[in-house]
């Protein structure tokens, strides 16, 4: 064996232990979502901004393209923002997931509520009609102008 799948054996048994049966691509890539407060040490600590890193499939070159810096290998650093999965025979029909989910927010309860839906490749519906999206809907708005 060359030197160079030596050392790619020795790195990945430091890794992921010696049973390569229960070697993973998962283990070692993977995808931690990260607050902007968060990089303040003590601030992460008390509030828990970030999230704790999450085993993922793809790279730079797969259908779920979650990529990397060679400098920092296998800690993802960028991916799909979100992903949609049209139906335009029924608009209804179609699925999205936002791995951060749709607050930026920390005392949210919508901060970080999509995380494992796109972790694990699944979808919640996107509902287009107004029938469909008024039957379904869990908040609503209603602005008043001043008399």
């Amino acid at each position: 064996m060359g030197k160079t799948m030596s050392d790619a054996m020795a790195y990945l048994s430091d890794q992921m232990g010696k049973k390569t049966e229960n070697w993973t691509w998962g283990k070692i890539h993977t995808l931690r979502l990260e607050h902007p407060l968060g990089k303040v040490r003590l601030l992460d600590a008390i509030f828990k901004f970030n999230d704790s890193p999450k085993e993922m499939g793809g790279s730079f070159h797969t259908v779920c393209p979650l990529a990397y810096k060679l400098s920092e290998p296998f800690v993802i650093n960028h991916g799909a923002s979100h992903r949609h999965i049209y139906t335009p025979a029924n608009w209804d029909d179609s699925v999205s997931v936002i791995p951060t989910g749709t607050s930026g927010i920390p005392a949210s309860p919508h901060y970080c509520d999509q995380t494992d839906l796109y972790v694990n490749n699944q979808y919640h519906k996107d509902l287009f009609s107004l029938e469909k999206i008024i039957a379904h809907k869990k908040y609503a708005l209603e602005l008043n102008p001043a008399d």
